[in-house]
């Protein structure tokens, strides 16, 4: 659960429902989603459905789940009016803020805004991070600090067949490709994801 919403519940009393709005927490996944769209106001409500205490342990059943948000001119939008982009980014924001060590994320940038996909590699911080994209947006905010660094981070993927059926085969650049990547990338003259196709590696 995030932060917020855990430091609540080691709370000896807990109401049946709980509520944060965008800027009772600096840094919390609702003021981050709030800035990012551009909304005026945000706030969450999830419902306590159950809170048990065992000896060595406890257990914890929420429901109820719901978001509102305020526009610029006044209007509230619930959850479910919200585009499919800003679903997905603040899905990520939520996601993030329960995960402090890692994340996992298919095609990050899918529905993103560019600001919104630079935003969250951000917000990836110093998690170990496993992406998937056939998108070249989410490279444009990748940094690798050397060549063997590159090598290890990329993992290039597709279909191969020697005998038998088709299978989908994962392999990192050579040393010589992930040398030449980072040097050219280094310059800054051209994006990662553009480099990668010039070398026939996406």
């Amino acid at each position: 659960m995030p932060g917020w919403l855990r430091e609540r519940m080691e709370q000896p009393a807990v109401t049946d429902v709980l509520e944060l709005t965008h800027d009772a927490r600096e840094g919390s996944f609702l003021a981050k989603f709030v800035a990012l769209a551009g909304f005026e106001a945000g706030r969450f409500r999830v419902e306590v459905l159950e809170k048990r205490s065992f000896e060595n342990d406890g257990r914890v059943g929420f429901g109820g789940f719901g978001f509102e948000f305020t526009r610029r001119d006044g209007r509230v939008l619930t959850h479910e009016a919200l585009g499919f982009g800003q679903k997905r980014l603040l899905s990520l924001l939520y996601y993030l803020d329960v995960n402090e060590d890692f994340a996992i994320a298919d095609e990050l940038a899918n529905g993103l805004h560019p600001r919104w996909v630079e935003a969250s590699m951000r917000e990836l911080g110093t998690r170990q991070v496993f992406l998937t994209s056939q998108n070249p947006l989410l490279l444009e905010h990748t940094l690798f600090p050397s060549a063997e660094v590159l090598r290890a981070s990329l993992l290039l993927c597709g279909n191969t067949r020697e005998d038998g059926p088709e299978r989908i085969a994962w392999r990192n650049p050579t040393h010589e490709a992930a040398g030449r990547l980072f040097d050219a990338h280094g310059l800054g003259a051209h994006p990662l994801a553009e480099l990668l196709r010039q070398q026939g590696l996406w």
